[in-house]
């Protein structure tokens, strides 16, 4: 019989507070509703079934925020995707008590409710992380990376997970072997970069013998092989990759979601759509709108429509980087930028049906014949329409390395569903909490990088010159 261990205690412990965060939650909601909304009481088992069916409505909205990811994120993450989802379950709880009362219901109790279950939730989700620290200590790790510039960045954004993986050393996948296995011996987690095929194999078995925990930047053929669904022919395995990334009935209904959708943003935003125009104006007199050259499905070429938020001169010199605290930008301009209000414009362009609301981020002309040469299959993402918001817009930054969006990209293409759709539409509002998604190209990590002498100068060289990412 295996003995209870650290790690099982964690895991219980952990999930005992994510069961209490739920049961909190729908207590509160039900003294809620004892006081304010009590027309809507039923006897006992009215009530419960009432009460379960609040608690279906929080677990869903929880698992499409990722609200309870105790320990894989921070806990002022944590507490933002918590208050959304609270927001939106009990949002949904208010029109079902007013349909049972026949008449519209005060609101402002829902917002009392959503705060206390904010509030006594968030004091949970600290318990719950420093728990998770104090029972998983960080893993030693060992980075072995070739000469690419993005896994370089991709070891220095490690950092930031210390409490999870702790980096203390990468190595060069030029190495010999023997003195690879005397370090993977050293550490408990392994992560590979882009080394060659044959190496990477063995590294794998290795790992894989020794029983170590394996980190891997993956490649875009890892990417199309992690969705392809296995085929047995008698007694042999295959893969089968579709090679088609939307059928024709998902065509139609996400066509009919991007002009849906777009219509009532469109009218919910249209006041803030004409304030924003008109502090452009008078800001400078200049025009309200940025139009610019982007590809979308196909390789088509279309004009994006965006808010200016750059002066109108900002490349009276040509492209140029967009880098933190860039003076081209103006005051209204970077709180349209941090707040995403920039956007709105392209709506127009998803009612043109030259996007999606859902889809790779529509990148410049230039930006994009310039990344293909240094990555041909930065093409992928052309497979379906360009879109207004998706993994790389969540997830990514403005400087996110193009080799990382084209990976996130094609992980979407890749995984398409509508359920897909529908979960990054709702997580997009946590874009608009997140200052650090609109940082500009920071060019002195490129220097810091290099200083060592194992990155290929010739990349970081095109990279330091790559074009301007956005306006």
């Amino acid at each position: 019989m295996r003995k209870f261990s650290i790690k099982d205690f964690r895991r219980a412990l952990v999930a005992g507070i994510k069961l209490a965060i739920i049961i909190v939650s729908v207590v509160i909601m039900a003294f809620i509703q004892s006081l304010f909304y009590s027309e809507t009481m039923f006897v006992l088992r009215g009530n419960i079934l009432v009460y379960f069916i609040y608690m279906l409505l929080l677990i869903s909205c929880t698992t499409i925020f990722d609200a309870l990811r105790i320990g894989y994120q921070r806990t002022r993450e944590l507490a933002l995707s918590y208050l959304l989802s609270v927001l939106m379950a009990n949002i949904l709880m208010y029109f079902i008590f007013s349909l049972l009362a026949s008449r519209m219901l005060p609101f402002w109790p829902i917002l009392v409710c959503s705060g206390v279950q904010w509030l006594i939730c968030v004091l949970l989700f600290f318990v719950g992380h420093k728990v998770y620290i104090v029972t998983r200590p960080s893993r030693a790790c060992l980075a072995i990376v070739g000469k690419q510039r993005w896994e370089h960045e991709a070891v220095v954004k490690l950092t930031r997970e210390r409490h999870r993986y702790d980096l203390h050393k990468v190595i060069s996948a030029e190495t010999s072997y023997d003195e690879l296995c005397k370090e993977m011996d050293q550490y408990r987690v392994i992560i590979i970069g882009l080394v060659d095929t044959d190496l990477r194999a063995k590294i794998i078995d290795y790992c894989f013998v020794q029983q170590k925990r394996l980190l891997i930047l993956p490649n875009m053929g890892d990417i199309i092989l992690n969705s392809a669904r296995p085929f047995l022919s008698s007694d042999s395995l295959f893969y089968t990759c579709r090679n088609q990334p939307l059928s024709l009935e998902q065509l139609l209904v996400k066509r009919l979601m991007d002009i849906v959708i777009s219509f009532i943003l469109l009218a919910v935003t249209l006041p803030i759509t004409l304030i924003v125009a008109l502090l452009i104006y008078l800001y400078d007199r200049g025009p309200v709108f940025f139009y610019q050259k982007r590809y979308t499905r196909n390789g088509e070429i279309f004009t994006l429509i965006k808010f200016r938020s750059m002066r109108v001169d900002a490349e009276k010199d040509g492209a140029q980087l967009t880098v933190p605290n860039d003076s081209r930008i103006t005051p209204i301009g970077r709180f349209i930028r941090r707040t995403r209000i920039d956007e709105l414009p392209q709506l127009i362009n998803v009612l043109k049906s030259e996007m999606s609301l859902v889809g790779p981020r529509a990148e410049r002309v230039e930006n994009t014949d310039y990344y293909a040469e240094l990555m041909p299959e930065f093409l992928y993402r052309h497979r379906v329409k360009a879109g207004l918001t998706g993994y790389a817009q969540l997830y990514g930054r403005y400087n996110t390395t193009y080799e990382d969006k084209a990976r996130l990209d094609l992980l979407y293409i890749e995984n398409y569903s509508l359920r897909l759709d529908l979960s990054l539409l709702l997580s997009t509002v946590k874009v608009l909490f997140r200052g650090d998604s609109t940082e500009g190209f920071d060019t002195a990590l490129i220097d810091n990088l290099c200083s060592n002498g194992d990155c290929d100068d010739d990349v970081f060289r095109a990279e330091a010159n790559r074009p301007v990412e956005e306006e």
